[in-house]
């Protein structure tokens, strides 16, 4: 039986430096394409889906990053007790996605800004507590001084015309 050799231990090292290193710029790489590929994304999104979808996409996102910081603390818990690498690699890789996600928060919500402050300020204002900060009906007419049939109908009104926004063509892209 063949005993390994000090050399070939280092060639094995060497190989694994070399594969880590593939590794991140293949992954660099494959982060540049992707945040190329949600910003073509984002042009398309206006035409394949509506004002209400589009703005809905604010709090799915949210959720998500919630639930993946609710499984990392849960992770980090189990790492206390037990020493697996398996959870070191799970918890990086969560954190990973977790910023992944919050990076795609961030520059959905200043796109979305962006679309409604072209609106009229009780517009504005509606939609923002909609759908930025996940507000009930109640608490906007509360919040605005209006009865809810007022909000349903100046959200119906607002929707239309952020339609309208979403559908006209973007001079920047």
């Amino acid at each position: 039986e063949h005993m390994p050799e000090l050399n070939d231990y280092k060639k094995t090292s060497e190989q694994l430096e070399h594969l880590e290193q593939l590794n991140l710029l293949m992954y660099k790489g494959f982060r540049c394409l992707f945040k190329m590929f949600m910003h073509k994304m984002q042009f398309a999104r206006c035409f394949l889906m509506n004002a209400k979808t589009y703005l809905q996409q604010i709090r799915k996102v949210d959720e998500l990053i919630d639930c993946k910081q609710k499984e990392l603390e849960s992770l980090c818990q189990i790492r206390l007790v037990s020493s697996s690498e398996k959870i070191h690699e799970k918890i990086e890789f969560l954190q990973d996605s977790i910023d992944n996600h919050v990076d795609q928060l961030i520059d959905l919500r200043t796109e979305v800004m962006q679309k409604i402050e072209q609106l009229d300020a009780p517009y504005v204002a509606l939609l923002y507590k909609r759908y930025f900060e996940f507000k009930t009906w109640e608490e906007i007419a509360d919040e605005m001084n209006y009865s809810q049939q007022w909000v349903w109908l100046t959200h119906g009104e607002a929707l239309k015309r952020l339609e309208r926004i979403l559908d006209a063509p973007d001079d920047r892209i």
